[in-house]
């Protein structure tokens, strides 16, 4: 499995176009079943209980289905519509996955993936990036 300097990279996208180092390719739309099993495979076990995702993105329709989803896995889920919200949700839950939405209202993914990296904890989170961009 490749990676980016140690951190796995899975790619969700409306675009064919592969970045040549992902450990996963999802195309959109997006099958839950195959972000979880592609997780499965991923992220290690780091605790004895349930993982823990934090979803940050500001589309509340898209956070309830996640949620949803991924809650019947056994897998806990901590949102913020705000990537200001980020580095306190990440200190109070410590979770083991990150989705990020590329476009949130307040900054853009990249930026809150910057941040988090900052963080000596968080270097090797695994980070997933969404995006309703098509193209």
């Amino acid at each position: 499995m490749t990676c980016l300097r140690g951190i796995k990279v899975i790619q969700i996208s409306l675009s064919s176009q592969i970045f040549q180092r992902c450990a996963a390719f999802l195309g959109k739309p997006l099958s839950w079943f195959d972000l979880i099993e592609i997780l499965d495979r991923n992220v290690e076990d780091r605790r004895s209980h349930n993982p823990v995702v934090l979803i940050v993105d500001d589309d509340e329709i898209f956070t309830t289905i996640a949620k949803k989803c991924l809650v019947m896995e056994d897998i806990d889920v901590v949102s913020v519509s705000r990537a200001s919200d980020t580095l306190d949700a990440l200190i109070a839950h410590q979770p083991d996955l990150l989705i990020v939405d590329l476009n949130i209202g307040d900054a853009n993914g990249f930026e809150v993936a910057a941040i988090v990296r900052q963080m000596p904890r968080n270097v090797a989170l695994p980070i997933v990036f969404l995006s309703g961009e098509s193209g």
